[in-house]
Order: structure tokens, then C-alpha cells, then sequence
């Protein structure tokens, strides 16, 4: 894990009409490693991970993912980094498996299907996202996460909806990743997921 880091924070924090809903927080990811946010409702984890990605930008500090700062109309930006943060867009019309046949020709991933068995949801490529409950469509919008290539996986509560069976899996699934060299920042309120994904752990205080 030498060398530059996946993601670099430094001093990173967002304020809206000078209410601070992020303190100043600095860290590394390096490659092959996984941090994990925790801390209350309110300090600040999915506003961090926005930040992280490139989807707001920080009041005070800065943010660098393999050096550079995020940008998504940057293309070597978006081939390095794949996040799931709150529910994405889905097409109607189209299957799980459709959908992963999808992103297997945008990214030229062989066999994007193969994370359906990693994550014991081979059931579900046949389904339709609207047809499917709460817990199987988060495990549908993992499963379009985690099948495009990327250095750096963002995940904001992987775990929500999940029961115990299909938490174990991704447990499994991204430690996998992990040792793959796959650098991972996930904010998570599931101590078993913690233990066993994340090599450091940052925890944010409720902002005030």
C-alpha cells in the first residue's frame, strides 16, 4: 500500500449559509485498502463521499484521486472511480441482466454477469428493477457498481436493506476486491462490515 494514494483528503469540510455540516477531515486511501466512515446521523459521511466523488465541492480543503482533482467530464476520472451513492437511475424497460450487458459493452467487461453469482443473486438477472423489493433492487444497484472495472470503489451504507445472508456476500465480495488491489471508501453503520472490509476507520463527529 506505498505510493500515491488512491483518494487524498486534506482539511476537506462543506458548509451551507455558514451551518458547518462537515468538520475539516483529512485522510488517505491508499491502493488495496478500505476505509470505512462511521459516526451519527448528521456527521457528515454521505456529504464526505459527495465530495469524495466530485459531486459537491468542499468549502474548505481539497480532494485528489490518484492525483488528480474529481472531475466526471474527466474520462480517466470516471474509468478510475465507480459509486453507488443513494439510488442511481435504471432504465424501466430493461432487465438486471440486460442492464449488466450493458455496462459490460460500455467498459469491455467479458462476463459482467459474474457478479450476480458473487453476490448470490443469479435469481434476480431476469427480473425488472420495479418488479423487486427494496433489499433486491440494492443488491441490483450493487451489482451494476461493482461489475465495470474501477481503482477506486465509493459506497455509501452498501449494507442498508440487506439481511444477514447477503451482507456476509458483499462482506466477502469487496474484501475480495480489496486484496485485489482495489482501493475502497464506503461509509457504513454495520460493525461486521466493518471488521471485515476496512483496514482504517475514520470516525466524523455530528457536525454543530
Amino acid at each position: 500500500m506505498s505510493g500515491e494514494p488512491a483518494m487524498r483528503i486534506r482539511d476537506a469540510s462543506w458548509a451551507v449559509d455558514g451551518i458547518e455540516m462537515l468538520q475539516a477531515t483529512s485522510f488517505d486511501v491508499p491502493p488495496g485498502s478500505a476505509t470505512a466512515l462511521v459516526g451519527p446521523n448528521g456527521s457528515g459521511k454521505t456529504t464526505l463521499l459527495r465530495i469524495a466523488c466530485g459531486r459537491l465541492e468542499p468549502t474548505t480543503g481539497s480532494v485528489r484521486v490518484f492525483g488528480r482533482a474529481p472531475d466526471d467530464r474527466d474520462a480517466a476520472f470516471r474509468a478510475d472511480l465507480a459509486a453507488l451513492l443513494g439510488e442511481p437511475g435504471y432504465y424501466d424497460d430493461l432487465t438486471l441482466a440486460d442492464h449488466l450487458d450493458f455496462l459490460g459493452r460500455l467498459w469491455d467487461v467479458d462476463d459482467a454477469h459474474v457478479v450476480l453469482a458473487e453476490l448470490g443473486i443469479e435469481h434476480l438477472g431476469p427480473r425488472f428493477l420495479d418488479e423487486m423489493s427494496s433489499g433486491q433492487r440494492q443488491l441490483s444497484f450493487l451489482a451494476l457498481a461493482l461489475a465495470r472495472p474501477a481503482r477506486l470503489l465509493v459506497l455509501d451504507e452498501p449494507e442498508q436493506r440487506l439481511d444477514g445472508g447477503y451482507r456476509q456476500a458483499l462482506g466477502d465480495l469487496l474484501a475480495r476486491r480489496r486484496d485485489g488491489g482495489t482501493a475502497i471508501l464506503f461509509a457504513t453503520h454495520d460493525p461486521a462490515l466493518r471488521e471485515r472490509v476496512a483496514d482504517q476507520v475514520i470516525e466524523l463527529d455530528e457536525a454543530v
